[in-house]
């Protein structure tokens, strides 16, 4: 049986105000860490098969960050990433295709998610959550169906400094 990744991502750091929550665009600086965030994510997993992000304009355009150094073979939007909680989100993941996967939404889920699959190590780093532009990265010598709640698997934490 082949290695399965999943690389979570929380949103790079947005703007405070736009004319709603899901407009809100990123910074200067969030710009800059997502990229960084994509060069880090090649050298730890390489190419990825799917990429997902959420719809919100933050999200987006960390996604499209990332992108520019990780290659993905097929990317989509999905609002339903933008109002998930750590339950939908992780039967999202459960029925992905293929080996590989990022995706790029918000706190408190992505971090939930990571604590609720995670193993006692992931437990402790993630019990308050966790960064803007920063990936969790699990892997699992299962499929996609694996990654449910008590998996107790290792979580990697991957986040670039405030300060760029």
């Amino acid at each position: 049986m082949s290695q399965c990744t999943l690389i979570l991502v929380r949103h790079s750091d947005p703007e405070y105000f736009a004319l709603s929550d899901h407009s809100r665009p990123l910074t200067d600086l969030g710009l800059r860490r997502a990229h960084e965030l994509g060069i880090k994510l090649q050298a730890e997993v390489g190419d990825i098969e799917l990429g997902v992000s959420s719809t919100a304009v933050r999200a987006w355009q960390t996604f499209d960050e990332i992108a520019k150094n990780l290659p993905m073979r097929t990317t989509y939007k999905d609002r339903s990433i933008y109002d998930a909680g750590a339950e939908s989100l992780i039967e999202t993941i459960n029925s992905l295709p293929g080996e590989s996967a990022l995706i790029v939404g918000h706190q408190p889920t992505i971090g939930h998610v990571g604590y609720l699959i995670g193993d006692d190590s992931a437990k402790a780093d993630l019990g308050t959550g966790v960064g803007k532009a920063t990936a969790l990265i699990i892997q699992s010598e299962g499929s996609f169906a694996d990654f449910r709640p008590g998996a107790n698997l290792p979580v990697r934490i991957v986040t670039v400094p405030r300060m760029l």
